[in-house]
């Protein structure tokens, strides 16, 4: 499944996961307080093209769908930062 979205938050507003339907048009499928991870975005966005009632993501072909790492390297915990109010 090819499918393309985006993160979009208009400050003091929600993070919004929103899915791209054609031609430019977008639909929102989450918000959060928080700024989500990619790999929660994703999950938001694979989650809202599933078909009820069919399961997916489990054993190996959800291994090999998601991939081993869900964060970016800026997104992972480090001793270095001076501030981590930028991923409220």
């Amino acid at each position: 499944v090819n499918y393309s979205g985006a993160l979009f938050r208009v400050f003091p507003g929600p993070y919004q996961v929103l899915l791209d339907t054609n031609a430019g048009n977008y639909r929102r499928v989450r918000t959060s307080a928080g700024r989500p991870t990619l790999g929660e975005v994703r999950d938001n966005l694979t989650d809202a093209l599933q078909i009820s009632g069919i399961k997916s993501g489990e054993g190996a072909l959800g291994f090999f769908r998601k991939g081993y790492k869900s964060t970016t390297w800026w997104e992972e915990p480090s001793e270095k930062e001076a501030s981590t109010k930028w991923r409220d």
